[in-house]
């Protein structure tokens, strides 16, 4: 037998090692190409990952409200303390404390039962409002096609390497299937 064959799987290794790297390159560079993001983005259930109906609820909790309690409690306090003065100095006159504890106290207590439906309604309009698949083209439609490929490589890249070494396997297998037929029938 030529030692010369001997070096035909390694070659073969190699030619598939690399046909399976430039296929992935180009599949990478085709992937990434704005009318490709595009469709990607159009495709994404982008109402099953980011849902409203999730967000309405976060934001209606009544233990968020309970969060910003003292901000709103101190926003009314200085309302009615001077700002209410200040506007309409002939109520301001009248009011005492003890108005303003009974006042403030009514406001807080409304807020509690109307802010959730407010944050709700809101919720809604925000939802009418935005067209996700929109945003998420558009937003996508800015990121260089550079970087759209280096994320990819490296989400994938363990899965790369299990394509490339695959190649190298099969080219250095084939390679040895030739070395063996071409020994026995030279043989």
């Amino acid at each position: 037998m030529n030692p010369a064959l001997l070096i035909v799987p390694v070659v073969a290794a190699f030619i598939g090692w690399m046909c399976n790297k430039i296929a992935l390159q180009f599949f990478i560079k085709r992937f990434s190409s704005k009318s490709n993001v595009n469709s990607l983005a159009a495709n994404i259930p982008v109402d099953e990952i980011f849902s409203f109906d999730e967000i309405s609820e976060k934001i209606t909790d009544p233990a968020n409200l309970q969060k910003i309690m003292p901000v709103i409690d101190e926003h009314i306090d200085h309302f009615l303390k001077v700002k209410l003065k200040q506007s309409m100095p002939v109520v301001g006159m009248f009011i005492g404390e003890k108005t303003i504890a009974q006042l403030k106290q009514v406001f807080l207590d409304e807020l509690q039962s109307l802010f959730p439906q407010i944050m709700q309604n809101y919720a809604k309009e925000l939802q009418n409002d935005f067209d996700l698949k929109k945003i998420l083209a558009y937003k996508l439609q800015s990121v260089p096609e550079e970087k759209i490929q280096n994320t990819i490589r490296q989400a994938f890249s363990k899965q790369f390497f299990t394509i490339e070494m695959t190649g190298a396997i099969m080219g250095f297998v084939i390679g040895s299937i030739s070395v063996f037929i071409t020994y026995f029938i030279v043989k």
